[in-house]
């Protein structure tokens, strides 16, 4: 619990690091990037980044320690801002963006829509437009995206409940019901309601990061995804990674720090009693079924990707096992990334931990 739970931290402390800090190989040719952009709801204005971003040259040199060649490709400015502090987990990043936008067991089509009102949910117009770009390159048309909200209604029954659920997973994840689950289990199979899940939980991760960052749409854009090679753990030359980690810079206490109050008036939080958070707790626990059947770790082990690092002991957190089991790709990627950071940041346990109250308040999980 306590590893997952660190990993999870490192989403939320590589927004606020990076916050305060100063075919699909191919191009696509001009006739896509113009239907793109003729369906495309442009700003008046477009904001810069809040931090520093280096060239293609730069951020490419800097994430070869970790990657087994460079394309050459242009990156995203989300990577170029990235790789400024933090190359290693730039490359893993650039690996999870593939494999969301290209690996996926969804359909193109149905996953570019996916991505798109999650963007929209979270009103992020660089990822919506991303979310366009590979729905024209899967063969969709760009305008259609941009009617899917008047139109949702007239849509299958299958491709409707998806699109609401990933809405409703980024607006009010903790208002899904169990029913909304079976029966999108009984459409599409488990493997690929996972999946479903795995595109609104990356798209609230990136959109965050996206949002933070102010990026906005490159020259020419929106970029083909990167295909990346990561090199395995042991060989990503991690003593100059150790070397060239920042360290941690303690403020030391104010002269005249304020006073504490006895008692914080928070009527949103003192709304549920504490004796109604332990009933809730008590009936997550007691749970003898999930919304998804959690294979057992045998059959987790036997689906592992190739290029994953044999295992001392069997996993035994249930969302490992669940995510891994249905989506080893999706999960791998995922994991490296969050890895990734936690192995370059050095965020402050105690940070970690304020964070992790901070976000379950705010979503009303359990966990």
């Amino acid at each position: 619990m306590t590893n997952a739970k660190t990993i999870l931290m490192g989403v939320l402390g590589l927004l606020l690091v990076l916050a305060a800090a100063n075919a699909q190989e191919a191009g696509a040719d001009r006739q896509n990037r113009s239907a793109i952009r003729k369906g495309q709801k442009q700003t008046p204005t477009s904001r810069s980044l809040t931090v520093a971003a280096l060239t293609d040259a730069e951020a490419w040199k800097k994430m070869m320690p970790y990657i087994e060649k460079e394309s050459g490709r242009r990156l995203p400015v989300w990577v170029r801002a990235l790789a400024v502090s933090l190359p290693k987990t730039a490359a893993a990043m650039l690996d999870l963006d593939y494999a969301q936008r290209v690996e996926s067991t969804l359909p193109p089509l149905l996953r570019a829509k996916l991505r798109w009102v999650a963007a929209d949910a979270n009103r992020c117009d660089y990822a919506k437009a991303y979310a366009r770009f590979d729905y024209v390159q899967a063969g969709g048309k760009a305008e259609d995206l941009d009617q899917l909200p008047k139109q949702l209604d007239k849509l299958p029954e299958a491709e409707r409940l998806a699109l609401q659920l990933v809405r409703q997973l980024v607006e009010a994840a903790y208002s899904v019901r169990d029913e909304q689950i079976a029966r999108l289990v009984e459409l599409y199979g488990e493997k690929q309601v996972v999946a479903l899940v795995l595109v609104a939980a990356y798209a609230n991760f990136q959109d965050r990061l996206l949002l933070a960052l102010g990026a906005s749409e490159e020259e020419d854009g929106p970029l083909p995804p990167i295909k990346v090679h990561l090199r395995p753990r042991a060989k990503q030359g991690n003593e100059n990674a150790k070397k060239d980690k920042p360290k941690r810079i303690v403020s030391p206490p104010a002269k005249n720090p304020p006073p504490l109050p006895d008692k914080l008036n928070d009527p949103e939080w003192t709304a549920l009693p504490f004796d109604v958070l332990r009933e809730r707790l008590n009936k997550q626990i007691a749970r003898q079924k999930a919304r998804i059947h959690i294979p057992d770790w045998e059959t987790v082990h036997a689906n592992l990707p190739a290029d994953m690092p044999e295992r001392d002991k069997p996993i035994r957190i249930r969302w490992s096992l669940l995510n891994y089991g249905y989506q080893p790709r999706l999960t791998a990627a995922w994991l490296n990334g969050l890895r990734a950071f936690r192995d370059e940041s050095d965020l402050d346990p105690v940070f970690h931990e304020s964070m992790f109250w901070v976000v379950t308040r705010s979503l009303q999980c359990f966990y």
